[in-house]
């Protein structure tokens, strides 16, 4: 017998809330915009903390993940020697909770996201506005970040 104490890894409860939140908004019980409005609630910390916290490995992480998603078109989440923009932002900001519930959100908008239901020209301004996050972050600016 005795007393166990059972720890939770951060690691843990994302995976239940991608798989819970993904299962709801297949379901439509969360919609697309109201991923879309909790993602920019928590891209304003994320720039932010990413600007105070990021290492020069970032910066070329951030310019490697830019130059690949505008040459491939590509910003598939999944290979992990081939981090996304926004994988890279996330983890400058030094990770916990800000950095889980990020990317949880992205991971959910990401797969409930059709390329064809997207505006002409919707990743060319995306791009543009990674361009100026990066500028931004890479000079350690954090109110330049949040105002992109």
């Amino acid at each position: 017998g005795g007393t166990f104490v059972a720890r939770v890894r951060l690691e843990q409860v994302g995976e239940y809330l991608e798989t819970s939140l993904g299962l709801m908004s297949g379901s439509n019980d969360i919609s697309v915009e109201e991923l879309f409005i909790a993602r920019q609630a928590l891209e304003v910390p994320t720039v932010r903390l990413a600007a105070e916290n990021r290492e020069e490995s970032h910066i070329i992480a951030l310019r490697d993940a830019l130059d690949r998603e505008r040459r491939t078109g590509s910003r598939a989440i999944g290979d992990p020697d081939e981090p996304t923009f926004h994988q890279v932002l996330v983890d400058a900001t030094g990770g916990g909770l800000i950095g889980m519930l990020t990317s949880v959100v992205y991971r959910i908008l990401a797969s409930q996201r059709a390329a064809d239901d997207l505006p002409a020209g919707y990743w060319s301004r995306v791009d543009d506005e990674h361009q100026a996050i990066l500028e931004a972050v890479e000079a350690g600016d954090p109110d330049a970040a949040e105002a992109v």
